[in-house]
Formats: C-alpha cells, sequence, structure tokens
C-alpha cells in the first residue's frame, strides 16, 4: 500500500466509450472466441455498462464496495 499512497479514487457516472468497447472486442477475440460474449454490438455494450451501472451486469446483484 505504501507505492499508493497518493492514489485518490472518486465515483463517476458510468459512460460506455467506443475506446473501452475496442479493448473488450479486442479481449473477447482473442481470448474467448466463440464465447457467450463474442456477438455483442457497440449498443450491447453502452447498455450493459450504463443501464447496469451499481449492478453485477447479468444478475442484478449490487456489488459490493
Amino acid at each position: 500500500m505504501r507505492r499508493s499512497h497518493d492514489l485518490t479514487r472518486s465515483e463517476v457516472t458510468a459512460e460506455a466509450t467506443r475506446e473501452q468497447f475496442a479493448l473488450l472486442r479486442t479481449y473477447l477475440d482473442s481470448r474467448h472466441p466463440g464465447g457467450g460474449m463474442s456477438d455483442m454490438g457497440l449498443f450491447d455494450y453502452v447498455a450493459m455498462v450504463e443501464e447496469n451501472s451499481g449492478r453485477h451486469p447479468y444478475r442484478g446483484i449490487p456489488q459490493s464496495s
């Protein structure tokens, strides 16, 4: 923890970006081809991030802090 003593955090509104989606696509295509999320499009990603903010994206379970 000493190395991170100067880090701060703040709560922000969840906002999906094209850059994030591109990173997700690269990851899914290389590590999980044909997986359950492999057919996810940009609009699906935006909905997952922005509409499920604060809840587990697939079960609606509040995330612990």
